[in-house]
């Protein structure tokens, strides 16, 4: 295929991806892209196009030759399609009518939960299914058949969603990367040209993929961006088609990453240069640990360097972590802005929580934690900017972190002494009084009902 074939068919596919943005079921204009995807080489992107088409649409009678094209077997069922859809969506529908009138059921009603997840649609429901099964969860954290079919219902909810993300990086050179590095932007365009300099001064760069997710911005990161795409081919971008937050980024990234380690990279932080070469390391000689952390330096003041940066009064300018243990970060929040994990981890450990706005990795570290898959790294691997304007530092926020620290405690009840249960309740019951008392003064009312009437009964 020559250059200018290979323009025409991008210029189609920004043309059908306008199309299906504004109607997602306009499932021709999805046929016609799997064919572009199949013909510009994006053969996962095409098989996975079709996949989704077979679900939605499966008495298309065009199915089965595009199925010949990509060279994939069609979906064999033994009752008829049609039935099964049928069913499949009768049943959902009264499950949520359930859910509408009696949610509490769901919170502890595990053939509810699983037939829940069989039934809705991963394109459609994801956040709706989210919500519930999150609830359900918060309740019974170590049901592991409920949270790898959590796990699955996400994944094939963004074969879904990914084809329908904007691509940027006709660069790109698929290959064996050694690390996965996320960077999920949302009006960040101030900082994401600092932010690509960082990664590209990684003395590991040549080994990394940098997977964008540019959560339909407002702003010009793409722009800003573009200089970094057309010079270097390890570089992906992702613009989603609607604005989503950032652990659904993360996950999407995880998702996507085709390393055996994968790191988070917030845009207005900053990195040493030997940062993730450290944290390899780390992990190739530790094969026990999950997760990697190392230490940070702290800043008031945006677009700081290290070295010549103003320290932050706040813990004496830097996060100096301890050894973590499952106990500790179960009271404490932990592990800070750089840490660095296996992708193989997600087959146990599972992806972010969607619920959680602001600390939902704090409920990702403390699930690595629980299987004591954490190790700290001994060393600086870059700064953090603290603002008062972050998402952690929101009101909503503490509210966030005790139920996530909450849930792990309940969950640890019937396995740890009861003398240590007798120490660790007090202190949750002092931090659940705070947390209400400060959510009262802000004008947080009712999350603070809701906090109460979730927790009150387990701390009296």
């Amino acid at each position: 295929m020559n250059q200018t074939e290979q323009d025409h068919l991008q210029q189609m596919l920004a043309a059908c991806m306008a199309k299906v943005r504004a109607n997602p079921g306009d499932f021709n204009t999805f046929k016609v892209i799997a064919r572009i995807f199949w013909k510009l080489g994006k053969t996962d992107s095409a098989i996975g196009m079709y996949r989704q088409l077979e679900t939605q649409t499966p008495l298309d009678p065009e199915l089965p030759q595009l199925a010949k094209e990509f060279g994939v077997a069609p979906a064999v069922s033994t009752e008829p399609v049609t039935a099964i859809s049928l069913v499949r969506t009768k049943k959902f529908e009264q499950l949520k009518r359930l859910f509408d009138l009696e949610p509490e059921l769901f919170r502890h009603d595990r053939a509810l939960i699983q037939e829940l997840l069989r039934t809705a649609d991963p394109a459609e429901h994801v956040d709706l299914v989210g919500d519930i099964v999150g609830e359900y969860l918060d309740e019974h954290l170590l049901d592991d058949a409920v949270q790898k079919a959590l796990l699955q219902f996400e994944t094939e909810h963004f074969k879904f969603f990914t084809p329908l993300c904007t691509r940027a990086d006709t660069h790109f050179r698929p290959r064996d990367f050694k690390v996965s590095c996320i960077v999920s932007t949302y009006a960040s365009a101030e900082f994401i040209e600092t932010c690509l300099q960082d990664l590209v001064a990684q003395t590991i760069f040549l080994q990394m993929e940098i997977i964008l997710i540019d959560a339909c911005s407002p702003q010009n990161e793409l722009e800003l961006a573009r200089p970094f795409l057309e010079k270097y081919d390890n570089i992906r971008y992702y613009r989603t088609p609607k604005r989503i937050g950032i652990y659904p980024a993360w996950t999407m990234g995880c998702l996507l990453a085709s390393a055996p380690y994968v790191t988070p990279f917030s845009a207005n932080d900053r990195l040493l240069p030997n940062a993730y070469e450290k944290l390899v390391r780390t992990l190739e000689q530790n094969p026990q640990a999950t997760l990697v952390y190392g230490d940070s330096y702290l800043t008031d003041l945006p677009h700081q360097n290290i070295g010549t940066h103003s320290p932050s009064p706040a813990y004496n300018g830097s996060l100096l972590w301890p050894e973590i243990t499952f106990g500790w970060i179960m009271v404490n929040c932990g592990v800070g802005p750089q840490p660095m994990w296996r992708s193989s981890s997600h087959k146990t450990i599972g992806l972010f929580d969607r619920r959680y706005k602001a600390t939902g990795d704090q409920d990702f570290f403390l699930r690595h934690a629980r299987q004591n898959g954490l190790k700290h790294l001994e060393d600086f691997t870059g700064m953090a900017w603290i603002t008062a304007d972050s998402l952690s530092g929101k009101p909503s926020a503490h509210a966030e972190t005790l139920n996530i620290q909450l849930k792990h405690f309940k969950a640890t009840l019937d396995v740890i002494p009861a003398e240590a249960a007798a120490e660790i309740k007090p202190i949750f019951r002092e931090r659940f009084n705070q947390i209400v008392t400060f959510l009262q003064q802000v004008g947080e009312v009712k999350l603070a009902q809701q906090i109460h009437s979730h927790h009150y009964p387990f701390l009296v």
